[in-house]
């Protein structure tokens, strides 16, 4: 599911949970004390397991239970029923016993979708990186992917080259970013081989634009490319807000997984440029052609001497 269109279900739960509780309260006042309009609670308890929230069952209960007091004062009854006291402190324990166990349900199903997501996401690298692929290609369509799932505004990916980083690719730059060499948070991932959150102030964020606008990233990801254990790239991402349930274990993967594309590049480059020179090495000067068109040599026998 989109993060879109969950939002959206999120928004219609929460709307949802709020009309039932309002609705229950009113026809609990307004209704005699025998019956048990106060059940209609649990319809807003358990729609509260629908959405990602897990503090939001706890919240429900929270407020549901002074309402569900509340509903015994304000009622027109003279006399109050020991029953009717009993059944709702027990509805009450029930009520914050569920809530404990809806809020368990909604960390498991969001841990179970964040892992669907990154085995997608994980398949998808893998489809983009099959072939031949040249170092630019593969900084190319790694910062793509990993950018619009992220839900990144820019993404930068650097080779590491001796002491400096050399531009790769770029998603989504105003321009091209020049070599950075031996400081800053970049240059900590490389040392530490380690994933690098920062938020940091406008004037100093990651810079995105397009035709017609242009703006700055608040919050930075830093993710180092390795190979073997030694790391051979950065990707770099700017971002207004960071993804939910995002594991340090899956961007490490997907780390590794492009720091060995990379490698295998450099290595194919490399092998081609020593075949290359191998085969102008041996093959011989070739010597000069004789012009196709030329006609052979001959002698005219009018001017032959006479024997």
């Amino acid at each position: 599911m989109t993060e879109k269109r969950q939002g959206l279900q999120d928004t219609l739960a929460l709307v949802g949970v709020a009309v039932i509780v309002a609705v229950t309260f009113v026809g609990d006042v307004i209704s005699p004390v025998i019956y048990n309009v106060w059940l209609a609670y649990f319809l807003a308890l358990v729609l509260s397991f629908s959405t990602r929230y897990i503090w939001l069952p706890i919240v429900v209960v929270g407020i549901v239970a002074p309402l569900m007091w509340m509903g015994i004062v304000l009622t027109d009854s003279t006399s109050i029923p020991y029953v009717t006291v009993l059944n709702r402190s027990l509805a009450v324990g029930v009520m914050l016993v569920l809530a404990g166990v809806g809020a368990l349900t909604v960390r498991a199903r969001r841990m179970v979708n964040a892992h669907d997501w990154e085995q997608r996401t994980q398949m998808h690298l893998a489809r983009r990186l099959l072939g031949d692929l040249t170092r630019q290609e593969i900084g190319q369509r790694s910062v793509n992917l990993l950018a619009l799932a992220l839900g990144a505004k820019a993404g930068v990916a650097y080779e590491l080259r001796g002491n400096r980083l050399e531009f790769l690719a770029g998603f989504g730059l105003a321009a091209d970013r020049p070599p950075v060499h031996g400081q800053g948070h970049l240059w900590r991932a490389v040392h530490d081989d380690q994933v690098i959150h920062l938020k940091v102030a406008g004037e100093h964020a990651l810079g995105w634009g397009t035709g017609l606008f242009a703006g700055k990233s608040a919050q930075s990801l830093i993710i180092p490319l390795h190979e073997g254990g030694r790391v051979n790239g950065i990707l770099e991402f700017g971002l207004d807000v960071m993804r939910r349930n995002l594991s340090t274990e899956f961007l490490e993967q997907a780390a590794r997984k492009i720091g060995i594309e990379l490698r295998s590049a450099s290595y194919r480059e490399e092998m081609e440029a020593l075949l290359e020179e191998t085969r102008r090495q041996a093959d011989p000067t070739p010597p000069p052609a004789t012009p196709r068109n030329s006609p052979p040599a001959t002698r005219s026998w009018r001017n032959s001497p006479a024997p």
